[in-house]
Protein backbone atom coordinates (compact mmCIF):
# COMPACT_ATOMS: atom_id res chain seq x y z
CA UNK A 1 0.00 0.00 0.00
CA UNK A 2 1.23 3.47 -0.82
CA UNK A 3 2.04 6.15 1.71
CA UNK A 4 -0.49 8.86 2.47
CA UNK A 5 -0.51 11.88 0.18
CA UNK A 6 -1.56 15.21 1.68
CA UNK A 7 -3.89 17.15 -0.63
CA UNK A 8 -4.11 20.93 -0.32
CA UNK A 9 -5.25 23.66 -2.71
CA UNK A 10 -2.35 24.82 -4.88
CA UNK A 11 -1.60 28.38 -3.77
CA UNK A 12 0.98 31.16 -3.74
CA UNK A 13 2.77 29.59 -0.78
CA UNK A 14 3.35 26.44 -2.85
CA UNK A 15 4.70 28.40 -5.82
CA UNK A 16 6.97 30.44 -3.55
CA UNK A 17 8.32 27.26 -1.93
CA UNK A 18 8.88 25.57 -5.29
CA UNK A 19 10.53 28.70 -6.75
CA UNK A 20 12.77 29.09 -3.69
CA UNK A 21 14.08 25.59 -4.35
CA UNK A 22 14.45 26.27 -8.07
CA UNK A 23 11.77 23.81 -9.24
CA UNK A 24 9.59 24.42 -12.28
CA UNK A 25 5.93 24.87 -11.47
CA UNK A 26 2.76 26.22 -13.04
CA UNK A 27 1.30 29.56 -12.00
CA UNK A 28 -1.56 29.55 -9.52
CA UNK A 29 -5.02 29.89 -11.01
CA UNK A 30 -7.64 31.80 -9.07
CA UNK A 31 -10.31 30.01 -7.08
CA UNK A 32 -8.40 26.88 -6.06
CA UNK A 33 -10.05 25.14 -3.12
CA UNK A 34 -10.60 21.73 -1.55
CA UNK A 35 -13.47 19.57 -2.78
CA UNK A 36 -16.48 18.87 -0.60
CA UNK A 37 -17.53 15.39 0.46
CA UNK A 38 -20.30 15.42 -2.11
CA UNK A 39 -17.95 16.52 -4.91
CA UNK A 40 -15.62 13.65 -4.07
CA UNK A 41 -18.50 11.16 -3.96
CA UNK A 42 -19.79 12.43 -7.30
CA UNK A 43 -16.34 12.17 -8.94
CA UNK A 44 -15.87 8.65 -7.54
CA UNK A 45 -19.20 7.63 -9.07
CA UNK A 46 -18.45 9.31 -12.42
CA UNK A 47 -15.16 7.44 -12.66
CA UNK A 48 -16.76 4.14 -11.67
CA UNK A 49 -14.48 3.68 -8.67
CA UNK A 50 -15.91 0.88 -6.54
CA UNK A 51 -15.59 0.33 -2.82
CA UNK A 52 -13.08 -2.46 -3.42
CA UNK A 53 -10.71 -0.17 -5.37
CA UNK A 54 -7.22 0.32 -3.92
CA UNK A 55 -7.98 3.90 -2.90
CA UNK A 56 -8.47 5.38 0.55
CA UNK A 57 -9.50 8.95 1.38
CA UNK A 58 -9.36 10.42 4.88
CA UNK A 59 -9.96 13.77 6.55
CA UNK A 60 -12.24 15.43 4.00
CA UNK A 61 -14.14 18.35 5.46
CA UNK A 62 -12.25 18.47 8.76
CA UNK A 63 -9.52 20.99 7.96
CA UNK A 64 -7.49 22.68 5.28
CA UNK A 65 -6.33 19.42 3.69
CA UNK A 66 -7.24 15.79 3.25
CA UNK A 67 -5.28 12.57 2.70
CA UNK A 68 -5.41 9.98 -0.03
CA UNK A 69 -3.51 6.78 -0.66
CA UNK A 70 -3.65 3.85 -2.99
CA UNK A 71 -2.98 3.30 -6.66
CA UNK A 72 -1.23 6.47 -7.89
CA UNK A 73 -2.88 6.49 -11.32
CA UNK A 74 -6.31 6.09 -9.71
CA UNK A 75 -5.50 8.89 -7.24
CA UNK A 76 -4.47 11.20 -10.08
CA UNK A 77 -7.54 10.33 -12.16
CA UNK A 78 -9.78 11.23 -9.23
CA UNK A 79 -7.86 14.41 -8.42
CA UNK A 80 -7.86 15.50 -12.07
CA UNK A 81 -11.64 15.05 -12.18
CA UNK A 82 -11.97 17.05 -8.96
CA UNK A 83 -9.66 19.76 -10.35
CA UNK A 84 -12.25 20.38 -13.07
CA UNK A 85 -14.54 21.61 -10.27
CA UNK A 86 -12.22 23.03 -7.62
CA UNK A 87 -9.07 24.10 -9.43
CA UNK A 88 -5.47 23.11 -8.90
CA UNK A 89 -4.41 20.89 -6.01
CA UNK A 90 -1.03 20.05 -4.59
CA UNK A 91 -0.30 16.40 -3.79
CA UNK A 92 2.40 16.30 -1.15
CA UNK A 93 3.56 12.76 -0.23
CA UNK A 94 4.39 12.08 3.40
CA UNK A 95 7.39 10.06 2.21
CA UNK A 96 9.35 13.13 1.06
CA UNK A 97 8.86 12.21 -2.61
CA UNK A 98 8.27 15.03 -5.10
CA UNK A 99 5.02 16.98 -4.90
CA UNK A 100 2.60 16.86 -7.81
CA UNK A 101 0.51 19.79 -9.00
CA UNK A 102 -2.81 18.48 -10.32
CA UNK A 103 -4.98 20.44 -12.71
CA UNK A 104 -7.55 19.38 -15.31
CA UNK A 105 -4.89 19.11 -18.05
CA UNK A 106 -2.63 16.45 -16.53
CA UNK A 107 -2.32 12.97 -18.00
CA UNK A 108 -2.54 10.73 -14.91
CA UNK A 109 -0.71 7.80 -16.52
CA UNK A 110 2.16 9.93 -17.82
CA UNK A 111 2.51 11.89 -14.56
CA UNK A 112 2.47 8.69 -12.47
CA UNK A 113 5.08 7.06 -14.71
CA UNK A 114 7.38 10.12 -14.54
CA UNK A 115 6.89 10.37 -10.77
CA UNK A 116 7.71 6.68 -10.23
CA UNK A 117 10.79 6.93 -12.51
CA UNK A 118 12.04 9.91 -10.52
CA UNK A 119 12.04 7.86 -7.31
CA UNK A 120 15.25 6.10 -8.38
CA UNK A 121 17.12 9.35 -9.18
CA UNK A 122 19.70 10.89 -6.87
CA UNK A 123 17.55 14.03 -6.71
CA UNK A 124 13.96 12.89 -7.30
CA UNK A 125 12.54 16.42 -7.01
CA UNK A 126 14.77 17.80 -9.77
CA UNK A 127 14.24 14.68 -11.87
CA UNK A 128 10.46 15.02 -11.63
CA UNK A 129 9.96 18.79 -11.60
CA UNK A 130 13.10 20.00 -13.32
CA UNK A 131 14.87 23.26 -12.54
CA UNK A 132 13.72 26.78 -13.33
CA UNK A 133 17.01 27.40 -15.09
CA UNK A 134 19.49 25.05 -16.71
CA UNK A 135 22.34 27.40 -15.83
Amino acid sequence: MANWHLIVPYDEWATEWLAAHGYRHPPVQSGNRLPTDSEIEEAVQELGITSNAPLYIDGVGVGDSFNIRGDLVLELRLLRRLAERVGQMWVYPDSGSPAIVVDPTIDPEAVAAAWLRSESADDSWTEFLGKLSDA
